[in-house]
């Protein structure tokens, strides 16, 4: 897996449409985590808002709160905003996910682990962000949706590990230890497979339902550049057969001169004890 020739295949099938949908899905996830960490951190616990109109804190007074509040925790332009941008993502993460999990429930159910992660992270978001008829105009929320929209956030951050643990991280020095240096190296390389062996399953994915869709403007999978590896490298081992011919010959010739060389110094021996 280490050799030059099969690394430079994984990059010829990976750096193309395979990266793309890697990025795409990648700050796809990522801006719904920013918007989703938004929106809770511009929304105020509950406990707030039930102090401030003096009830109990009650899951069923909810609504009871939510009316009674004038102008407190009154929804901005930017609220709404974020709220429908934030609609939009989690259609797109839900097509995603489930595309995923079709594609990779007939190899490995294993690999389906993190979409199913990204898939209660989005159901969560929705049913915090998720307007009662009493709250359309208030940001405030019930404490049933505090305490999932938590618990989905904290979801959501643990499937983000997926993505960044594919990313090379910059200016992490192991020092001088050569093993864990080694070690590191060839986990890197297998999640460079693994990375390359995913995204490959969606890139044809995509492609076949594009193309089934599209019948008119067909997109045939890119196969490896066919190379005669014979013609390209007749120069080098030509080259490598005279190197070898060429240092036989020297290590025959050195022998017989060492041979020469131990024959005169036993002759030489020989006359000295006569």
């Amino acid at each position: 897996m280490a050799h030059p020739l099969s690394k430079s295949l994984v990059y010829q099938k990976f750096l193309g449409l395979s990266l793309i949908l890697f990025i795409v899905a990648f700050l796809l996830y990522a801006t719904f985590l920013a918007i989703f960490t938004t929106i809770v951190l511009r929304t105020r616990h509950p406990q707030e808002y039930y102090s401030l109109t003096g009830f109990n804190f009650d899951s069923d007074l909810c609504k009871n709160v939510s009316l009674a509040l004038n102008s407190s925790g009154l929804k901005e332009t930017s609220d709404r905003i974020l709220q429908i941008t934030m609609y939009v993502i989690l259609g797109l993460l839900l097509a995603k996910n489930i595309w995923a999990i079709v594609s990779y429930m007939r190899i490995a159910w294993s690999k389906t682990f993190t979409f199913f992660l990204e898939i209660v992270a989005v159901v969560l978001n929705f049913y915090f962000i998720f307007d009662y008829d009493y709250q359309n105009n208030v940001t405030m929320r019930c404490p049933i949706q505090w305490q999932i929209g938590a618990f989905g956030l904290f979801i959501g951050y643990i499937a983000l590990f997926y993505y960044i643990q594919y990313i090379p991280i910059i200016g992490l020095a192991v020092g001088e230890i050569e093993p864990l240096m080694t070690e590191a190296k060839n986990h890197r390389l297998d999640m460079l497979y693994e990375l390359a062996a995913d995204f490959e399953i969606l890139k044809f994915q995509f492609l076949s339902c594009f193309n089934r869709c599209c019948t008119c403007c067909f997109i045939a999978p890119l196969h490896y550049k066919q190379n005669d590896f014979t013609k390209q490298w007749k120069w080098w081992k030509k080259f490598k057969k005279q190197l070898l011919e060429s240092c036989a010959r020297e290590a025959d010739e050195d022998e017989v001169e060492d041979e020469s060389e131990d024959k005169e110094m036993d002759k030489n021996e020989q006359l000295l004890h006569e």
